[in-house]
């Protein structure tokens, strides 16, 4: 009897150490990727942002935005779209609209993907180039 409670008792201990064990890798993962996740963001938003406001200011209006080779140690791409930037991460996808009506890389059309370098987002007779 007492080596079948010893035994139920070891096996209980390791199911709960397992679902701990569980629980702790899923936070640490999650609490690990934030920091990734807000500077993404905050990327897209701004590239976003920066549209907006050559579509406001007019023709000739440009700013500079710096596309850095990966945030934070973790590889994305930046897609542009008609009415959306697109940051695709491993973790997510962040998704900002814009305010433009037309929007070029100066070659073609949405949809495209930017270059991780500093890029110069310009009004050129109401369309948004971005190069």
């Amino acid at each position: 009897m007492r080596g079948q409670a010893g035994l139920e008792f070891m096996a209980s201990t390791i199911i709960v150490l397992l679902i701990v064990l569980v629980f702790y890798v899923s936070a640490f993962s999650r609490v690990n990727n934030t920091p990734n996740s807000m500077a993404a963001e905050q990327l897209c938003k701004s590239i976003a942002t920066k549209m907006g406001s050559a579509a406001q200011f007019g023709d000739g209006f440009a700013q500079n935005v710096t596309l850095p080779a990966n945030l934070q140690g973790m590889q994305y791409n930046v897609t542009v779209y008609t009415n959306s930037v697109i940051c695709r991460t491993p973790i997510q996808d962040i998704v900002k609209p814009h305010t433009a009506k037309a929007v070029s890389n100066g070659t073609s059309g949405a949809p495209f993907t930017l270059p991780k370098r500093t890029i110069s987002i310009r009004n050129d007779r109401d369309t948004i180039v971005i190069s």
